[in-house]
C-alpha cells in the first residue's frame, strides 16, 4: 500500500461544489479509473481520501491537495492519468505522486480577492483602514465565537485597480493549517464593518499554500511522480 499525493485545480462552476460534495466526486472519479485505492476497516469500510486543507465554498484554488492511498502495483503515471479523465468539469489534476514522507504542514496561504465598491476612493480607504493599530474580527470556532486580532496574520501584497475601475484586486499572504486558518472574507467584513462602506466580493482565489520558511506545500516530497502535460 502507498500514499498518493494528488494535487488539483478548483475552477469554473467547479467552486461551487461543497467540500463534502468535493469528496464525494473524487471518490466517483476514483472508482471510475479503476484505481485500487484503500478502504478503512470496521463496520463501516469507506475509501481513506483526506484534503490538506479543504477550501471554502466559492473560492478557486489554483495549487490543492488531496491524498489517498494506494493498493497494488499501478504504476503512478497510470493513475494519473486514469484519474485526469475521469474528475467532474472544472477539477484539473495538475500532478500525482508518491509520497515517501509525510508533508511538512500548512502554515501559510496566498490568496487573490477582487472586489467591487461604488462609492470613493476604496485604495485610499482601505489603506486608511489598514494602517490602524489591529483589526478585532468575531471568528467561529468549535467551541463557540471569540474576538481575534487577524492583523498580525496577513501581509498585503498587492493593492491595484483592475481595468474596471470600480472593482479592486488584493493579493493576501494569510495565516493557514490546522494550528490558524483566517479566512480573507474576515478583512472584507471588517472594512465595511469599520468604514461603514457597501463592498461586493466578486471572487477569491486560493493561489498557493506554503510550509514553513515560505516553501511551496508538497516541494519536500520526494517519489514517482506524473505531472499533467497540457497539449
Amino acid at each position: 500500500m502507498r500514499n498518493v499525493r494528488v494535487f488539483f485545480s478548483k475552477k469554473g462552476e467547479a467552486i461551487f461544489i461543497s467540500h463534502l460534495d468535493l469528496m464525494r466526486s473524487v471518490t466517483r472519479a476514483l472508482k471510475r479509473a479503476g484505481i485500487p485505492i484503500w478502504y478503512t476497516q470496521g463496520f463501516n469500510p469507506h475509501p481513506y481520501i483526506t484534503f490538506a486543507l479543504p477550501l471554502s465554498l466559492g473560492y478557486e484554488g489554483y495549487r490543492e491537495s488531496l491524498e489517498f492511498r494506494l493498493e497494488g502495483d499501478m504504476p503512478i503515471a497510470d493513475a494519473g492519468k486514469k484519474l485526469a479523465e475521469t474528475m467532474p468539469p472544472g477539477i484539473e489534476v495538475l500532478e500525482v505522486m508518491e509520497q515517501d514522507s509525510s508533508p511538512l504542514p500548512i502554515l501559510f496561504a496566498d490568496y487573490r480577492i477582487v472586489v467591487r465598491c461604488a462609492d470613493g476612493d476604496f485604495i485610499a480607504s482601505f489603506e486608511e483602514f489598514w494602517s490602524g493599530q489591529d483589526i478585532v474580527v468575531t471568528k467561529k470556532t468549535k467551541r463557540g465565537t471569540k474576538e481575534i486580532d487577524i492583523k498580525p496574520d496577513i501581509q498585503i501584497l498587492a493593492l491595484k485597480t483592475m481595468d474596471n475601475a470600480n472593482e479592486i484586486e488584493l493579493t493576501l499572504k494569510m495565516s493557514a493549517g490546522n494550528t490558524k486558518n483566517i479566512n480573507p472574507a474576515l478583512l472584507i467584513e471588517a472594512y465595511q464593518g469599520a468604514c461603514q462602506t457597501p463592498v461586493e466580493i466578486i471572487s477569491v482565489a486560493r493561489t498557493g499554500l506554503y510550509n514553513e520558511g515560505m516553501a511551496p506545500f508538497g516541494s519536500d516530497l520526494e517519489g514517482e511522480r506524473w505531472i499533467h502535460k497540457k497539449q
